[in-house]
């Protein structure tokens, strides 16, 4: 099973743009973001329910919820959900806020994530 794709919540994203997949044997299958900012974190995405979930699979009954808010020092860990139909790839874009503040991308904005079979 491979690593979790790990992102940094600071003044920026790093890395905010990467891929997962939904068979964890073609790469991660997860994404682990870390607030280490002193202020909460807002992480957005429309239709996150869709597409991630809250545990690892089988997780089709774990959707994820389309916000959520990272205190400091704290992380949230969302999986590609087993029962999303994939297809051929599909590019989500998702967003992290600090005290109102977008956190942008150093090389591309918006931040979004690919998710492949």
């Amino acid at each position: 099973m491979p690593d979790p794709t790990n992102v940094s919540i600071t003044t920026t994203l790093t890395p905010c743009n990467f891929t997962l997949h939904q068979d964890e044997d073609l790469g991660a299958d997860s994404v682990i973001w870390t607030n280490n900012t002193t202020s909460p974190a807002i992480w957005t995405m429309a239709g996150a329910s869709d597409v991630l979930a809250t545990t690892a699979p089988p997780n089709e009954d774990s959707p994820a919820a389309d916000t959520y808010t990272i205190n400091p020092g704290q992380t949230l860990q969302l999986w590609v959900s087993d029962d999303f139909q994939v297809g051929d790839g599909v590019n989500k874009q998702y967003n992290v806020s600090v005290n109102g503040t977008n956190i942008s991308c150093i090389n591309a904005d918006p931040p979004d994530m690919q998710i492949e079979p």
